[in-house]
């Protein structure tokens, strides 16, 4: 569990306020081991600082007599990513209760609570797409610019995902 490293206080610096370091060169092993170390290590601190769902009065809400978390946490804990043969939905390995779905390089580069889901059917598509939409016009924006918005998202985020894949091929190598 990420909360029993942040406990035994093994963080000497908040990584939230500071930049990621690089990968050293590739002929470096034992650098990028140590690398590799310090990697899990801030991931783990991000985290557990930013990532860790808290129930408050603003997200409970009263359904059926009863106090339940508008956010659905505590979510389901899943042992093992597995695809679901019944509708080919995947349902990926989770295994913090109160966490939101992360990726570890995302969280490593953005240093922040990064929320990762996989768009596989076009209806949850649909419905990113609105909520970003209905994120983005709390601001007097046009229909065109919040769809522009959203296409440089989306093409820089295929150009990150060939950077990050490149990465860990490379990774992976060793």
């Amino acid at each position: 569990m990420i909360a029993s490293h942040f406990e035994a206080g093994e963080y000497a610096f908040d990584p939230l306020t500071m930049l990621p370091i690089p990968l050293p060169p590739l002929s470096f092993t034992s650098s990028i081991d140590q690398w590799y170390s310090a990697f899990l290590r801030d991931v783990d601190s991000i985290l557990y600082s930013s990532n860790q769902h808290h129930c408050g009065k603003g997200c409970q809400r009263i359904y059926n007599s009863m106090k339940q978390c508008q956010a659905h946490f505590p979510r389901e804990i899943i042992p093992e990513t597995i695809v679901d043969l019944n509708n080919g939905a995947l349902r990926f390995k989770k295994l913090e209760p109160f966490l939101n779905t992360f990726n570890p390089v995302l969280t490593y580069c953005f240093r922040c609570n990064t929320d990762v889901t996989c768009m596989l059917s076009g209806t949850h598509a649909r419905a990113v797409v609105a909520y970003i939409s209905d994120y983005i016009t709390k601001t007097p924006l046009s229909a065109h610019a919040v769809f522009e918005a959203v296409l440089n998202v989306l093409g820089h985020l295929v150009t990150c995902s060939l950077s990050i894949n490149l990465m860990l091929t490379r990774l992976k190598q060793f």
